[in-house]
């Protein structure tokens, strides 16, 4: 549980091992504020400097906004948003609006971790497209 301010990022560093990093990682951040950021994974280049490797901007939910990276070896996928309240009406079953949302679904870039020190962040309101 934190708070990060617009335009300030928190940095979290996390000891990963070979077993976790074989049976995949996931990293889910939210804020139940609805703010709006971006959860960054930064690679080490060099002896002591890092750099953005991902980057993913948080999505809006019902009751709050968030965001998710997957280090799996299996595909995973985005789900397509809702469709508007307008274009749900004509929908007869709630299972309808469902089955809409998988017609949009993309596919996400698949990604392992290495054992070893990562280091992810969480970045406050807009930074960069």
């Amino acid at each position: 549980h934190g708070k990060v301010d617009k335009q300030k990022c928190a940095y979290f560093s996390v000891e990963i091992t070979a077993e976790q990093a074989s049976a995949g990682i996931a990293v889910l951040v939210s804020s139940e504020s609805k703010s709006r950021f971006k959860l960054l994974h930064c690679e080490k280049v060099g002896v002591h400097d890092y750099e953005v490797a991902d980057k993913v901007d948080s999505e809006k939910l019902r009751s709050a906004t968030a965001a998710a990276m997957f280090f799996v070896d299996v595909k995973t996928y985005m789900l397509g948003g809702t469709p508007p309240a307008i274009e749900q009406a004509k929908y007869e079953a709630p299972e309808d609006v469902l089955f809409r949302r998988l017609d949009s679904m993309k596919p996400r870039e698949s990604k392992k971790l290495a054992a070893g020190r990562h280091v992810f962040a969480v970045y406050g309101d807009n930074w960069f497209q």
